[in-house]
């Protein structure tokens, strides 16, 4: 199986197809890679890599604490043993903190962003208790619930096969670590910086999803390349949910702002 070695003793498993520009697809915590199985279509026109972050997945855990800082310094080196010299970022939900911390630390290897449901800091009210609710969880040991209930929040209920393969993926975390990442998240914050970022950046949000979606507020005025995008009747889980609108709004993000650049 395809592993790159990570920095302190991560070994991060990653999957490469398609050829074109480079898409680097960065999951929230628990979820692995997994969780953009719907964007594997995309390979068609560019080039897709999805990976476990450390502590998911396939993914071992190594020997440091875990920080937005280091996650983003993880896409560095996977890109540097692929030999990617710069790539598109997907970041889904929280995932989204690490493509943004991505983007201010190597704007040299950063070609755009792309978020979908995804927030510069943990602002408000209800988003502060998710991330503490599944810290408590963890705590609780019980990843088995939450793993349920993440699967469950994903897919219609007609697609059982896709909730048992995300659920049993999540399974495979170390309880540790998805820890770690949500008390990470918490604390994270870049929104102080987000005019550093000259490249292409898209926003993605369901049009349902009221308490993420006004966090687009928080790009607009600083990110100067900005494109928002609100899918009607749509809740936070795009990838899964609404994929085919999801994969066509990415393609055509790519080929009109990175392609012409």
């Amino acid at each position: 199986m395809p592993y790159v070695d990570g920095p302190f003793g991560a070994k991060l498993y990653y999957e490469s197809l398609g050829s074109g520009v480079p898409i680097v697809f960065v999951h929230p915590p628990a979820m692995g890679h997994v969780a953009f199985m719907k964007q594997r279509p995309l390979g068609r026109h560019f080039r897709l890599i999805f990976f476990d972050m450390r502590g998911n997945g396939q993914s071992t855990a190594g020997r440091k604490k875990i920080t937005i800082e280091l996650l983003a310094k993880d896409i560095k080196t996977l890109l540097d043993k692929l030999g990617i010299r710069k790539a598109v970022l997907f970041g889904y939900s929280s995932g989204g903190s690490v493509v943004l911390q991505f983007a201010l630390t190597y704007p040299e290897r950063t070609l755009g962003l792309i978020l979908s449901g995804a927030f510069p800091h943990v602002a408000t009210f209800l988003l502060k208790n998710e991330f503490r609710l599944g810290m408590t969880a963890i705590q609780m040991n019980a990843l088995p619930a939450l793993a349920r209930v993440i699967a469950a929040a994903h897919f219609p209920t007609t697609e059982k096969q896709n909730i048992a393969c995300l659920k049993k993926y999540i399974l495979r975390a170390d309880p540790d670590v998805v820890c770690q990442m949500y008390a990470a998240g918490l604390r994270y914050d870049c929104a102080h910086r987000l005019r550093e970022i000259s490249v292409p950046v898209l926003l993605m949000y369901g049009g349902r999803e009221f308490y993420i979606h006004r966090y687009w507020r928080s790009f607009y005025g600083k990110v100067k390349n900005l494109d928002v995008v609100f899918i009607n009747k749509a809740t936070h889980e795009l990838p899964t949910k609404c994929a085919a609108e999801c994969n066509a709004i990415v393609t055509k993000f790519i080929q009109e702002k990175i392609l012409r650049l």
